[in-house]
Formats: structure tokens, sequence, C-alpha cells
């Protein structure tokens, strides 16, 4: 009797891995060639669209397409990966895709004789992870304050050399300061626009296409009603607060069962919210997507903020927010109740507070003039900074003295309290780009966004070498320093410290004429510090981008490799799939 042969739809680890090192490869080969300054235009074409031509490499990679369902799925993780990178500083696709392809290489060649070793996956992925970690600790160290001088260097390095973007962002700095936000938009002239505003910034933007109501993709709430949640909506008491607010505010008052009900646009802000609070907002999505974005109702929900809780408190207290928060002990929450500081269900709408105008999108979210930011002066009818605004700087600024003083500034806790202040700091400058037709408009406003997500990623955390400079530079002093007897961890660095010279050879070639002249432009580099201007070909110490470029971008490859590595195997939706992969 024959046997029947079984059609699955397994992909077993091997043959995974296989695809996984082949598409990365393929992926980096195409977003290569947008890369440095010498890099080209790519041709994207969409049905029923003009084509784009664009070196941008996040935008080659999202217009990159795969029949197979793996490869589908792995390039779709791939661009949400890189979106971190991109939201971070700007740019670093490129890099990002193109050393981990180089990693991965490096770490399935060298995977047999790892567990040979006895090593498990695990220790295989965490020794990985030790030697980012150790990277990026280095590559801090490395850095340096940014002045305002260095504007115009970095905004060369991110725009591949356009000098006009780059006057332009290093003019609206001096002007304004280092502390100034810079939104970017499109002008609808040929004559670049700028408006400035009274406001404060967070860098979390709308969690779901769902909020859109504008035409250029943006969440805008005039006169918003403002709630702030101080601790994550998980509980029974604090989903109904959510679900009041909503029900009361946006839903009662359109269903115009209650004439007495009073619509107020609102803006939740929460740490973040459970499962069992997302089916109130799963609701509230298919309400919003039911509408075109001109007629959705005036509602904004900004979540998973815990990294920026300390921006968050802030701008709640300029809003004049009550916090909405958790009680342990039944007294304490009482006698809140009784002092008005605690909310019930029957007060939770007068804990809100108030903006001129909220506006998000998908990174960020703009707060224009805060109720309790400024006062009207009686004498002489003049804005001025109010005692709540003047505090919070006060505060935060000595903070960051304190810390210096005791020398216990160490690189979290700074970059923390600098990021805070910033933030209260900032000047909201609108910067409208203009240009001859729209394709002309929106392919300069790709490049100013790189370059001022950079500056102000600068600003924060500092300035250093770019052009995968730091990475190299920080990866070959751990690998010089680390005991070879520790097998795994220095054959990991080496692995790395090969990766970054790989693509560091790459983007010289572009420049220079044979490998051999290209590895010693590499180790001068490496000697002096500085990284090879390849637009000058000199060593003139104008490659500058924020110190967290290579670390943001070595977050994103720590993130890619760990699920590649860790996939054991894959199912696919339907077994005939399959057979395409055997």
């Amino acid at each position: 009797m024959s046997e029947t042969k079984k059609i699955s739809n397994i992909i077993p680890q091997g043959k995974l891995k296989e695809i996984q090192l082949d598409l990365l490869e393929d992926i980096s080969n195409a977003v290569m060639h947008t890369a440095g300054p010498y890099g080209t235009n790519t041709m994207i074409l969409k049905d029923g669209e003009f084509p784009i031509y664009s070196k941008d490499g996040k935008k080659v990679l999202d217009s990159i397409r795969y029949h197979g369902p793996i490869e589908t799925a792995i390039t779709d993780e791939l661009s949400q990966l890189t979106e971190y990178v991109v939201k971070e500083v700007g740019d670093g696709t490129t890099s990002a895709i193109r050393l981990s392809y180089y990693i991965f290489k490096g770490m399935m060649q060298n995977e047999k004789s790892w567990k040979d070793y006895g090593y498990t996956s695990h220790q295989i992925i965490d020794t990985f992870q030790k030697a980012v970690d150790a990277v990026k600790e280095r590559i801090f160290y490395h850095g340096k304050e940014t002045m305002l001088s260095d504007i115009y260097d970095i905004c060369m390095i991110s725009t591949n050399g356009n000098h006009d973007v780059s006057i332009s962002i290093s003019e609206i700095y001096k002007k304004y300061g280092a502390d100034v936000f810079i939104d970017i938009g499109t002008s609808p002239s040929e004559d670049h626009i700028i408006n400035e505003y009274d406001g404060i910034t967070l860098e979390r933007g709308y969690t779901t296409n769902a909020y859109i109501n504008t035409a250029d993709g943006k969440c805008d709430i005039r006169n918003a009603s403002i709630y702030y949640f101080r601790d994550t909506i998980d509980t029974p008491e604090m989903i109904a607060f959510l679900n009041n607010i909503i029900y009361k505010n946006i839903i009662i008052p359109l269903s115009g069962k209650d004439s007495n009900a009073v619509y107020r646009p609102t803006v939740i802000l929460a740490p973040s919210i459970s499962r069992d609070a997302e089916n109130i907002l799963s609701e509230i999505e298919k309400m919003m997507y039911s509408n075109t974005p001109a007629n959705r109702p005036d509602l904004l929900v900004v979540t998973d903020v815990n990294r920026y809780m300390n921006e968050v408190d802030d701008i709640a207290k300029l809003c004049g927010c009550k916090p909405i928060k958790k009680y342990i002990d039944p007294t304490v929450h009482d006698k809140d109740v009784e002092l008005g500081n605690a909310p019930t269900i029957n007060t939770i709408l007068d804990f809100c507070g108030h903006a001129d105008e909220v506006i998000a999108d998908y990174s960020k979210t703009k707060f224009i003039n805060p109720a309790d930011m400024y006062v009207i002066n009686s004498e002489t009818g003049e804005k001025e900074e109010s005692d709540v605004y003047k505090g919070l700087l006060n505060n935060t600024k000595a903070a960051i003295e304190s810390a210096k003083a005791t020398g216990e500034n160490d690189p979290v806790t700074m970059t923390m309290l600098k990021r805070r202040y910033n933030t209260l700091r900032n000047t909201l400058v609108e910067y409208l780009i203009g240009g001859i037709s729209a394709t002309d408009r929106e392919a300069c406003r790709d490049l100013a966004e790189d370059a001022i997500l950079n500056c102000r990623a600068a600003i924060r955390y500092g300035i250093g070498q770019g052009c995968n400079f730091e990475g190299l530079r920080a990866a070959t002093e751990i690998l010089n320093e680390t005991d070879k007897e520790d097998i795994l961890m220095a054959e990991m660095l080496d692995i790395i410290v090969s990766a970054y010279q790989e693509i560091t050879i790459e983007l010289y070639e572009t420049l220079c004429a044979d490998k051999d002249t290209c590895f010693k432009a590499m180790d001068e580099a490496l000697e002096k510090g500085i990284a090879l201007n390849l637009r000058t070909d000199e060593f003139d110490g104008k490659v500058k981008t924020s110190i967290n470029t290579d670390t943001t971008i070595l977050e994103g490859i720590s993130r890619i490799i760990t699920i590649a590595f860790t996939s054991n195997q894959a199912l696919l939706p339907d077994p005939l799939q399959a057979t395409a992969y055997k």
C-alpha cells in the first residue's frame, strides 16, 4: 500500500532561517542603493499615481513587495521595526537593515560551532543583547554637547547634502534657540512659511488611524477637554471612568437622545490600557471608521506613554488636568473624594483640563495654548509665563544642576531630565516647505523631516560622528577590551565589528578606487576618532549626527535579530502555500 504524502502548513526552523537570511540580503541590497551622499534614486511606481523618485531608505523599504506569505510577513516586520529608528533619529533604515543582514549572516555561520560548544539559543541571543548594550553604552560615552553651530552640519548629513534645507533649519534654530520644536509640513505655494505657536509637544502620537480627522493625516481637536489617567486603566473603576467620559462627552450628545447633553471635544492621556478597556476603544474605533475623516467625532486617545510619564505629568499640570489615579487605601480615597481630588462616576467629567487645540499625528501630539501655561498680566495686558510653568521649569533645571553637582549624572537620569526640560522649553514652530510642484515639496519635506528629528535628538542627547562611525569605534574598543577566553562574547563582538567594517567599506567604495584604500581610510578614521567626510574626502569633523543615531540603529537591529534568530518554525495560513518552500 502506497504511503500518503502529508501536506502541512509547517515550515521548519532550518528552512525558515534560510528564507530570513536570503530575504535580508535581498532587501538590504535594494535599500543600500540609497546609502550615503552618492546614493541614487529608486523609481517607485504605484497604480494610478505618478512615479516617485526617492533615495530615502524607509520609503524604499515600505515600497518593496513579495508574493510569498513568509516574505511578506518578514518585510512587514522590518518596516514596523525600523519605524522606531525613523521616529527617534529621522532615518537609519538602510544602516539598520544592512547591518542586520551582516550580523545575522555571521551568527548563522557560527551557530553550529556555538551549539557544539554547548551554548543554547537562549545563551546566544542573551550574549548578543549584552554585546549590543555594551556597545551602546560606549557610544554614549563618546558623545558631546550639541551647539547651535553644529546644526547645519547635522542637517547636511541627514539630507545628503541639501544646502537649502540645511540653511533653512539652522536659521530657525539660530532665531528661536535650541529648545525650538519644528513641525514640518508643505506650503501650498513656492514660498516657505514659518508659523509660531505657544504650546508644548509630546513625542507620542495616536495609536490608530481611526482618530485621523484631517486631509493631511492628523487628528485636530479644538477647544479640547483633556483627561489625564495617571495610572494604567485596568480596574473596573478606571474602566468605568473611561467609558463614562467617552459616553457622556461624545456618544450621547451625537445620538441626540438627550437635549441637555453637551458635546465636548475630548482628549484622553493614559500610560497604558488593559485588554478589558481596549474592548471599549475597539468599539470606538468601529464608530470612527464608519465615518469619513472629516465627519469623525472630536476624540483622541494617546496611550503607551510610560517612557514619557514625566513629560505627560507636566503637560497635564499646564492644561489644568486633575490626575485620575488608583487608590490602595479606601480611607485615603474617600478623603480625596471629599476634597475634590479624586473623581466619582458622577464627577469624572469635571476632572478635565483644557487647551485651545490638540494636534496629533503618528509620532507626536502638540498642545496649543494649554490653559495654565500662560496668564495675562493685569497691569500690562500682555501674556506671560504662569507660576505653574515657571515652577516646572525651575524645578527641572535645578534637578539637572543638582545631578551634575553631586556626580549622579548617569546617562539615563540626565537623558530623562534633559528631555523633560527641553519638552517644557519648546517653542512650537511650523515650517511649511514650498516648491514648484507637489512632488518637489514632498521630496524636500522628507529630507527636512529627517534632519529635524536628528537635530532634536542631538539637542537632547548630544552629538557624535556619523556614517556609522560611532558604532564601529565603540564595537572595536569593546572587542579589544574583551577577554578572549569568553569565547561567545568575543566572537559575537567580532561579528558586530565585521558588520560595521563591511558597511563602512561599502560606503567608502563610492569614493575610493579600491578596497585597500578604503581599509586604510577606515583605519585612519579610527585612529583620528573622526569619520571620513565622503563629500569632501577629508577628515574635517563635519560628519555630525545625534549621538543616539547609532544606539537607536543598534536597538532596531537587536529587535530584528532577536525575532529572526529565535524563530523556531513558521505556520502558514494554508498548507498548499507551504509547497512553494519545499
